[in-house]
């Protein structure tokens, strides 16, 4: 007499179908993502205006005459 499908222990087919179901849902979820190169290009479009900046900013602080640092507006942060 055979224990009900609830019992029976684990196998190897089980484990590989199980296996496959994971392969199968991460192909799926891969899929919704957009491509590299669109993925590459979000995050230049991010990186490249924050380097301008910050390297602007530092380039002011050591570049501006005396009399141009006295100046600092109110959102500007002499010690950036």
């Amino acid at each position: 007499m055979q224990p009900p499908e609830s019992e029976q222990p684990v196998t190897l087919i089980n484990q590989s179908m199980n296996k496959m179901g994971v392969n199968v849902m991460w192909k799926h979820f891969l899929g919704l993502l957009p491509e590299p190169i669109v993925i590459l290009y979000t995050i230049l479009a991010f990186l490249v205006p924050l380097i301008v900046y910050k390297l602007n900013r530092k380039l002011h602080r050591f570049g501006d005459p005396p009399w141009k640092k006295e100046e600092k507006g109110v959102d500007e942060d002499p010690h950036a």
